[in-house]
């Protein structure tokens, strides 16, 4: 018996191998190179509809985000589970993409994380990203990329939004958020004052008050107010230089009394500099 056993198990392998090569190589009975296997499956990819048999030509291929084709037969067949609603498939696939020793990397964690955004998958998204970080996989500016570029394809943006204020501060990964937020730009989200807020401190926390100042003085003086204001809110102060330009500016656009205003906050909280901001105060129009 346990030599029958032996030999029906080893039978149902070769034959699960036969059927799993036979998807892609149809007739043929030449080994396929990983190339013409991606190219296999993604003629397959196109036409198939039901979910096992997107799964099964998937399997058969080892994709890899590595090899351009195999992203473009990811995106193919990520679009068609979720068209279908197939949403615990595609969960299943991409964790069981996890226990193959080739795909123990970054590259792979965050293009897990875009695959789930594709898919509408945020909240896998961010759990994905928090197992991957406590086995080391996401741990720079490209997987915080992935994550928040899944918030958009997800076209979440509040959650988008969130990530990007509070991942990069957690970890303490400051020079991460002036990436992170060329990111969210380049996709077109909307840019709000508490995102401004969090680039604009972690500038000054890396001791780069010229780009923060650059920053401020990038938008128009109302908004940049208004990120000063949340700042001193939350009981962060911007630099002498950061607050004297703020100051100037709103000056420049007729906003004088709430240029004094200003510097009547920044007095009242620190004793120091009162001197200096009673001579930018004196400078200020009448």
């Amino acid at each position: 018996m346990a030599l029958f056993s032996r030999i029906r198990s080893s039978g149902t392998a070769v034959s699960f191998h036969l059927r799993r090569f036979s998807i892609l190589s149809q007739d043929s009975s030449t080994p396929l190179t990983s190339y013409q296997k991606s190219r296999a499956a993604l003629s397959l990819l196109k036409s198939e509809q039901d979910p096992d048999r997107i799964l099964e030509i998937c399997r058969a291929a080892s994709l890899t985000p590595a090899s351009r084709l195999d992203r473009i037969n990811f995106t193919v067949a990520i679009s068609k589970l979720s068209e279908g609603n197939h949403f615990q498939a595609i969960d299943t696939f991409l964790h069981e993409l996890r226990s193959r020793p080739d795909l123990q990397n970054e590259r792979f964690a965050s293009h897990t994380l875009i695959l789930y955004g594709q898919a509408k998958m945020l909240n896998n998204a961010v759990t994905a990203f928090d197992e991957f970080y406590k086995e080391g996989l996401c741990r720079s500016s490209k997987s915080l990329n992935a994550l928040v570029l899944a918030g958009i394809l997800a076209k979440d943006h509040k959650e988008a939004k969130r990530i990007f204020v509070e991942f990069p501060q957690s970890e303490e990964k400051f020079e991460e958020v002036g990436k992170v937020l060329n990111l969210m730009k380049e996709y077109g989200v909307p840019i709000g004052v508490y995102t401004y807020n969090t680039r604009i401190q972690s500038l000054c926390k890396l001791k780069r008050s010229n780009e923060a100042k650059a920053l401020l003085e990038g938008g128009d003086f109302e908004t940049a107010l208004s990120i000063c204001e949340e700042s001193m809110k939350k009981n962060w102060f911007p630099t002498f230089s950061i607050i004297k330009s703020l100051v100037n500016g709103l000056a420049s656009i007729s906003k004088v009394e709430e240029a004094k205003e200003l510097i009547q906050k920044v007095k009242k909280k620190f004793s120091k500099n009162q001197d200096l901001w009673d001579e930018v105060e004196k400078g200020l129009p009448q």
